[in-house]
């Protein structure tokens, strides 16, 4: 099982950095599949991308990142790529179809010094429920992180919503590392 100390997924100064502590993280996420038909693989768009089977569309795209979130990590984010271009993909799971990609968006652009985080963010951190994406100033040197722009998912409705005014957490995983 993953938790939510076992993945921590970072963008910093557009490069990938992903820890998986012990664990196949493709796998725990869904992310190994075989016989992909050619309709999970076309792309129209971002949201061509909603409604299809996450293992699926991962053989399509170059996987950039994963973690698993949510209560009883029922929902997963994916970081894809195609063609220079990186989307952020929430998937839910369903037990007989595994994760279905719920919502789409484009992975905003970084400045130079900031991560994008997706498994590591909190509206309430002592929930230990990862629900928030967001943009921060990486300071290794920093266990907490101050959210630039955030967003929050919305996990009754399987959406993500631009935040304009609840605080976030972000911890820094790689903090002391």
């Amino acid at each position: 099982m993953i938790t939510r100390f076992s993945i921590i997924c970072i963008q910093v100064f557009f490069l990938p950095v992903f820890f998986a502590h012990g664990c196949n993280a493709a796998s725990e996420v869904g992310l190994l599949a075989k016989n992909t038909s050619k309709d999970d693989c076309s792309y129209n768009g971002i949201d061509s991308l909603v409604g299809k089977n996450q293992k699926r569309i991962s053989e399509c795209f170059s996987v950039v990142g994963a973690a698993l979130i949510g209560k009883n990590n029922a929902f997963s984010v994916l970081i894809i790529q195609s063609d220079g271009q990186q989307v952020i993909v929430l998937g839910r799971e369903y037990k007989d179809e595994g994760f279905i990609i719920k919502a789409a968006m484009k992975r905003p652009k970084l400045a130079k010094g900031e991560a994008f985080l997706y498994g590591s963010c909190y509206t309430d951190y002592g929930s230990g429920i990862v629900n928030a994406l967001a943009i921060v100033a990486y300071n290794q040197g920093q266990q907490y992180l101050t959210a630039k722009k955030s967003w929050i998912i919305d996990f009754d409705k399987a959406r993500m919503i631009e935040n304009k005014t609840t605080k976030i957490t972000c911890v820094n995983e790689s903090y002391g590392v």
